[in-house]
């Protein structure tokens, strides 16, 4: 194989997105913490399909235009650190192969010693023994085989071996995976990605399907949103044009321009109207605006800084929007939302300047990605749970520069202590601590204490353990699974055993969690 042309690395990409898809629950049971939101797989499946999406979109004509669409594609589908670190991987192979025609097995190869080199610098502080360590064993492999003089189809061969043994080590290098008796499931993700590829370079012949589009947002407040008009040419009369029309809306006007009917509507459903007009006569020219979107901005007053937080809980969501989170990102511990998601909300806010809050570790890289995706200022803030956003939004003075609530922002979030209560869904040790199937279990930075009482009793366990000074707020916020009742009779435990310290309780509807706890 001396030239690799468009089909097959369109073909090499989808088998490798087929294999992911088709294991992706196998990768999301590798999840380190027993808890259960392992969502690795879900999210490269997700970031996969978003560079597929935009494959169909486009209907590239060469590799370069290809690799193109994979990384743009990839880049605003990102959901997750191991999707994100996949993006910037699919970023460093466009770097090499963004002008070519066709390319060669070493340039192939060159391409991705370019991209686990983009994706390394991409991370701030890169560890191995995740799917960057993977990716760097198969692909220098690759790239040393094929300088060797082996043909693709061998060398390719060869460094899925070596990733795969690159694979069994990475419990030796993080103690994390090694404790819980695990390997890494970005590695995983990332072999099953170039297994699926290999079957292009055997030869099979995939066909591309198409991807269904998603239909767009429904509005409430307009009755019918949508302002439509069509250039229609037909052979029709201008009475027999709408006979039998039917379509629910308002606004109907119907007027003869030059050799043309021009239709005006305003409806909640335009392909309805557009269906029926192209059997009517041939559509020349449509045009749609969305009055409800008009409407919101014109109510809109510009704000100086907006305030973008991404979050999974109707009670959340409402205490969110109180200290003055102006768009929410529906997402979080069991679905992270891809660097695209976010990126709409800052586009949204009616501000110049603004302020995100990933509120989950694996959520962060994906927000950091924006910033070089918007002309608009955006800061991002570490936070790596909701309540410390709440907390720290409702501390800051909004009254100060830009740089200076950004500055305080970071300081408030480092003095606030979260406790998160959720269940053990398989048996595992962490961090010395034996943890059985089917446990309670409180989390608080880098311990977890579990019991078969009740998720009440786990986190009084873990508050027993933590240094609580007189005077201390301690805020719960009580899940989907908690009734109100309960979560009340907890407030009364916890007054009478910190007795000089605030209880307070909250609504916040997350799933998962029984209890998430602010100590500030």
């Amino acid at each position: 194989m001396k030239q690799l042309d468009k089909n097959f690395f369109l073909n090499f990409f989808y088998l490798g997105f087929k294999e992911v898809e088709n294991k992706k629950e196998d990768i999301n049971k590798l999840n380190v913490f027993p808890v259960p939101d392992g969502d690795t797989g879900t999210n490269m499946y997700m970031t996969l399909l978003s560079s597929y999406e935009e494959i169909n979109r486009t209907n590239p004509k060469t590799v370069g235009e290809a690799s193109q669409c994979i990384a743009r594609g990839s880049l605003m589908g990102a959901r997750g650190n191991s999707g994100v670190i996949l993006s910037q991987i699919f970023k460093g192979m466009n770097i090499v192969l963004k002008d070519k025609e066709k390319i060669t097995p070493k340039e192939f190869s060159l391409a991705f010693i370019e991209g686990v080199s983009k994706a390394y610098k991409a991370v701030i502080k890169p560890v191995e023994g995740t799917i960057l360590t993977v990716a760097k064993s198969f692909s220098k492999t690759l790239y040393e085989k094929i300088k060797e003089g082996k043909n693709l189809d061998e060398a390719y061969f060869e460094s899925i071996i070596k990733a795969r043994e690159t694979l069994k080590k990475t419990p030796e290098m993080l103690s994390i995976l090694k404790e819980a008796g695990v390997v890494d499931a970005g590695g995983l993700g990332f072999i099953y990605f170039v297994e699926g590829g290999y079957k292009a370079i055997k030869g099979k012949e995939v066909e591309l399907e198409k991807i269904e589009i998603k239909e767009p947002r429904k509005f409430e407040k307009l009755q019918y949103p949508y302002d439509v008009v069509i250039l229609l040419s037909t052979n029709l009369k201008e009475e027999n044009i709408m006979k039998d029309f039917n379509i629910e809306g308002d606004s109907l006007i119907v007027g003869k321009e030059e050799d043309f009917f021009k239709i005006h509507f305003h409806t909640n459903n335009f392909f309805d109207l557009i269906n029926y007009l192209s059997k009517r006569g041939t559509i020349i020219k449509i045009n749609i605006e969305n009055m409800q979107y008009e409407v919101d901005k014109l109510r809109e007053t510009k704000n100086e800084i907006g305030f973008v937080a991404v979050s999974k809980g109707e009670g959340f969501e409402k205490i969110l929007k109180e200290v003055g989170v102006n768009y929410i990102v529906e997402g979080g511990q069991s679905f992270n939302p891809s660097t695209k998601d976010i990126l709409e909300g800052i586009e949204s806010v009616n501000a110049d300047k603004v302020i995100v809050f990933p509120n989950n570790s694996n959520v962060y890289f994906s927000a950091l990605q924006t910033k070089e995706l918007t002309q608009k200022r955006v800061e991002v803030i570490p936070t790596k749970s909701i309540p410390e956003c709440i907390t720290a939004l409702t501390m800051v003075d909004k009254n100060k520069s830009y740089e200076e609530i950004v500055e305080e922002l970071n300081e408030y979030i480092k003095n606030i202590r979260v406790i998160e209560v959720t269940k053990s869904i398989r048996d595992t040790m962490f961090n010395g601590t034996k943890i059985n199937e089917g446990d309670y279990i409180s989390i608080f930075q880098n311990r977890m204490i579990g019991n078969r009482v009740s998720p009440e009793n786990a986190l009084i366990e873990m508050l027993k353990t933590i240094d609580i000074e007189d005077g201390t707020l301690i805020s719960v916020y009580y899940g989907e699974e908690i009734d109100e009742e309960r979560a009340y009779k907890l407030r009364d435990k916890l007054q009478k055993i910190y007795q000089n310290c605030d209880v307070e309780i909250y609504y916040g509807g997350q799933p998962l969690y029984y209890y998430i706890v602010a100590l500030e």
